[in-house]
């Protein structure tokens, strides 16, 4: 894992309770890449202080299980992402899919925004949503 990936556990701890900067790896060459049978890679950017990305990871964890394909993710800490990378103008907590948001948010253009947290129209999406979308997505 890379300085900024965190893992799930460790992201849901720092939500929870904190997380040392020492459980984050600095090394770029030990970045795994996120595989699908498409190519995709996928990624959920969550940070501290918003009440739902606790509750999309897990919505996410949960569609990423029942899933019929082996789906594999990245978790960022958005706090963590270079001031430059566009994944920072993105309110959290946000899916990507290739860089895209699952549902459909434009890619934020520089200058980013202030860090701001993520409400969804009708709440929170479901773990049958997220495994919706990916789905629609990958064909």
């Amino acid at each position: 894992m890379i300085h900024g990936v965190l893992t799930t556990a460790c992201l849901l701890a720092l939500l929870a309770t904190g997380c040392s900067q020492s459980e984050l790896q600095k090394d770029e060459s030990e970045k795994t890449t996120t595989v699908m049978p498409s190519g995709a890679r996928l990624s959920f950017l969550g940070r501290e202080g918003c009440v739902n990305t606790p509750v999309l990871l897990q919505n996410l964890k949960t569609a990423v299980d029942s899933s019929n394909v082996s789906i594999e993710y990245n978790v960022f800490d958005q706090l963590e992402l270079s001031s430059s990378d566009p994944r920072r103008g993105y309110p959290t907590p946000t899916i990507l899919l290739d860089g895209n948001d699952i549902f459909g948010m434009a890619e934020p253009v520089p200058p980013f925004m202030k860090t701001s947290c993520r409400l969804y129209p009708g709440g929170v999406p479901s773990a049958e949503m997220i495994a919706e979308r990916l789905g629609m997505l990958l064909e």
